[in-house]
Formats: C-alpha cells, sequence, structure tokens
C-alpha cells in the first residue's frame, strides 16, 4: 500500500517596502525560523516567502518536512556583532534535511532543468510555488554525505544562508538576520561584517544586495501567483512514485497549472501573460514535471549504496 502524505504549504509572500538594513541597536533574537511550532498568528515571517517562522511537519512516510534550517536565529547588529567575522563553508549539510524550498519566478528557467516545481497552498488557499529535493520525510536528494550539493542548480533560498530578511513588527520593515550557529561566523577568521566605523563590510554588502534582490523576485512571484489563482490555472495534483524495491510513495497537496485550461484562455488574458513574463514561467513549470523520475532514480541511487 502506497503511504499518504501531505505537503508544507508556504504562506503568501511578502515584499520589503524598503532595502534591509542592520540593526543599529541591541535585539533580541529573533523567532523568524526557530524550529519549536508556533502559532501563524504570533510568528514573525521570513520576509521572503512569507510563511510562518515554523510549522509542524504533517504525519506520514514522506511528510513535507519544516523549509527552514536557521538552528539559532539572531537579528544582526552593529553593537553586539561588531567584531564578527565570515569565513567561506564549502558545505550544505544545513540543507540535508529538507525535501522542498520556496522558489521565486525567476529562477523557474535554471530550476526546470532538474528540479520539479509545483505549487501548495495555506489554509487561505494562497499558492506559492517550490521544488520538490526528495521523496522522503527529511532527506534532500542533492545534498550528499559530506555536504556537497549534488546537482545544477541550488535555489536562491538555499544559498542565501546564513542571512535571512526579518518582518519588523511594523509592516514593511526588515531587518537582516543571521544564523549564529553557522559555523563559519567566528571572531578570528574571514572578512569582517562592519568596519571599524561600524559601516557594513564588503561581505554583509554583497549579503544586503542578494537579499533585497531575492525579496524583489518573492514581490513579483506573489504577482504571478494571483494571475494564476485569479485565471483558476491551477489544478490538484498527487505524485505517485514507485521505487526498485517496491516501495511507493504518494505525495498529495500540489497544485500544477491545467494546460487545457491555460489554451483556453482569450487573446487578452493569453496576451498580458505573454507581456509580463509569466507565460514563460508557467511552461518552465510544466517542464519541470518531468523531472519527478530523477528524483525517483535518485532515491533508489542511495537506498542502494
Amino acid at each position: 500500500m502506497a503511504s499518504k502524505k501531505n505537503t508544507k504549504k508556504p504562506q503568501k509572500q511578502k515584499a520589503p517596502a524598503r532595502p534591509a538594513r542592520a540593526a543599529a541597536s541591541p535585539a533580541a533574537p529573533a523567532k523568524a525560523q526557530a524550529r519549536a511550532p508556533v502559532p501563524a498568528a504570533a510568528a514573525r515571517r521570513d520576509a521572503g516567502t512569507g510563511a510562518p517562522a515554523s510549522q509542524p511537519p504533517k504525519t506520514g512516510k514522506s511528510a513535507m518536512p519544516t523549509l527552514f534550517f536557521y538552528e539559532k536565529p539572531a537579528v544582526l547588529n552593529r553593537d553586539a556583532h561588531r567584531k564578527l567575522k565570515i569565513r567561506s563553508v564549502p558545505s550544505f549539510a544545513y540543507a540535508a534535511k529538507v525535501n522542498s524550498v520556496p522558489l521565486t519566478g525567476n529562477e523557474f528557467a535554471a530550476a526546470a532543468r532538474q528540479l520539479p516545481i509545483v505549487f501548495v497552498q495555506d489554509a487561505n488557499g494562497n499558492p506559492s510555488p517550490i521544488v520538490l529535493l526528495g521523496l522522503r520525510r527529511d532527506e534532500n536528494l542533492f545534498v550528499e554525505a559530506d555536504g556537497r550539493w549534488n546537482g545544477g542548480y541550488v535555489p536562491a533560498f538555499v544559498r542565501r544562508y546564513p542571512f535571512v530578511l526579518i518582518e519588523k513588527e511594523t509592516a514593511g520593515e526588515y531587518m537582516v538576520g543571521i544564523d549564529e550557529a553557522f559555523p563559519g561566523f567566528n571572531a578570528d577568521d574571514g572578512e569582517p561584517m562592519f568596519g571599524d566605523d561600524g559601516a557594513e563590510g564588503p561581505a554583509l554588502k554583497r549579503a544586503l544586495e542578494f537579499l533585497n534582490v531575492f525579496q524583489t523576485e518573492a514581490r513579483r512571484t506573489q504577482e504571478f501567483m494571483a494571475q494564476l489563482k485569479r485565471l483558476d490555472l491551477l489544478i490538484p495534483r498527487v505524485i505517485n512514485v514507485s521505487q526498485k524495491g517496491g516501495s511507493k510513495y504518494t505525495m498529495d497537496g500540489f497544485s500544477v497549472v491545467d494546460e487545457a485550461r491555460l489554451v483556453k484562455l482569450d487573446e487578452k488574458e493569453a496576451g498580458n501573460l505573454l507581456r509580463t513574463g509569466f507565460m514563460g514561467w508557467i511552461y518552465m513549470h510544466l517542464l519541470s514535471m518531468h523531472n519527478i523520475p530523477e528524483l525517483s532514480s535518485r532515491l533508489d541511487t542511495r537506498i542502494a549504496a
């Protein structure tokens, strides 16, 4: 018998009203992306996805896990972190136990070459795109035991680590957060986060630029999803996978674009999708569904190893 799994459902994305900056005064550790389950209404939200700080995975043989991997999140602070340095750690071990992550629309073309792109909905019916990285709970089939990413594309959601934007209590305002558990943070080796005058160092400037671009693309992705919902193009999809050894996996809770509905759009609506670039994103998503057998093949290889 195939085991039934339900996916995690990221909530509606939010866009920043202004570029984020490091906090100027000490602040308590942020609640964003903590591991312990908390009520969605009380949680601070990840600015890139709009998802609650933590959501408990549903039970099942291959339930989608919590999407976040920040173990010790904190607001980056010019005073508390004045002497903090960062060095490169060539490992994706922090993402080894996630089998999906959010994706922004501008990533669809690169991701679609290898990763299945599907949509999940929150309790309010707001859809968001994700990429599937594995078929079993707590397993990323693209991260090897030594921490290498064994794939052609690393989603921006993964690459932004150990930095993240955290929403402040004031809507539309954000702070830069870090994972203090990241092994590359230290006081002796690497690039300084701040200069002697408290100004942002080169490493932090690069991170801020990446986060703000990510946030801008998240806003455009939100617009894309609003169009898919308005045009009623999404339909439920169940993914069934059979392994060589006889194991079967059934993953539900997903949506995909219905191509039959898509081709019935009138000239005006189809033209709007073309002009905005959203039509291209739709077809990248549809093409990406052919990557599901690769996940099955990767799982076969891992089980046989």
